[in-house]
């Protein structure tokens, strides 16, 4: 048993006897074998379908943190369709890749399974509403990021890189992609042994990922304002267009309940 492991199992002995906890789950980069000095251990806790909480917390042990979320059945599924919906799979590829230590009722090899399902399913297509707004959100931030440039205002390169964030992550979701956490984006675009870690294809625009490459390493911040009018510009192409002169869309009203006259 290796070092990270008996931490773990220390940790685990307060759930074990517990009546309602049905399952346990390590996973990440312990169990996939690639841990930094960073990594911690995650620790799914399968609870009984009745129970009626949820807690997730941290322990250290021996100098391992160890990340613990207890959920009943329908909350890690309800996880599941959540994060779907915004193309991503960090739960369903967490039960699909981690290590089963307890399955009293056969209830985490079913999560298990279902989480299989959602790694294949293909994500859905934004609507066309979603897109015009999109589109037009892109210019709106590239006309202030331009202002913030000619004033050499303080606050250009924090608005570079949320303007940088939110355009990767619309982007992602029109092309029906995963949407990529920031800390490791560079490395899931160009290295194949971290898709394979994560089960991701390769990005599915080739041109796109160079552009990208050129705005995550970009320091000056002339560059920095060229590299994000290109993404712009292709995003912008490739959604069918844009020109802000005559640009319109015409929605339905929204009122909330009991909020009218």
């Amino acid at each position: 048993m290796e070092k990270w492991e008996k931490a773990l199992d220390t940790f685990i002995q307060e759930w074990m006897c517990r009546d309602e906890v049905e399952g346990l789950l390590v996973c990440g980069s312990y169990v996939t074998g690639t841990p930094s000095k960073r990594s911690d251990i995650d620790l799914h806790i399968i609870l009984s379908k009745e129970t009626e909480w949820r807690q997730r917390g941290n322990k250290i042990i021996n100098g391992y943190l160890i990340e613990y979320f207890a959920n009943p059945p329908d909350q890690i599924r309800e996880y599941f369709r959540e994060e779907h919906a915004v193309n991503r799979r960090h739960a369903p590829h967490q039960f699909v890749s981690g290590r089963i230590i307890l399955d009293k009722t056969g209830t985490l090899q079913q999560l298990r399974n279902e989480a299989a399902e959602w790694m294949k399913k293909e994500y859905l297509e934004l609507n066309s509403n979603s897109v015009e707004l999109f589109k037009y959100g892109l210019w709106d931030t590239l006309d202030n990021l331009h202002d913030a440039y000619e004033k050499e205002s303080g606050s250009f390169t924090y608005a570079y890189w949320s303007a940088l964030i939110s355009a990767v992550d619309f982007y992602s979701r029109y092309m029906k992609y995963d949407t990529l956490p920031p800390h490791k984006i560079h490395e899931l675009l160009n290295e194949l042994a971290q898709r394979v870690k994560y089960a991701l294809p390769d990005y599915p625009d080739a041109e796109y990922k160079e552009l990208l490459n050129e705005a995550l390493l970009a320091k000056e911040k002339v560059i920095m304002l060229q590299c994000y009018e290109r993404i712009v510009t292709y995003i912008q192409e490739r959604a069918g267009g844009f020109n802000i002169n005559g640009w319109q869309l015409r929605t339905p009203v929204h009122i909330s309940p009991g909020q009218g006259e």
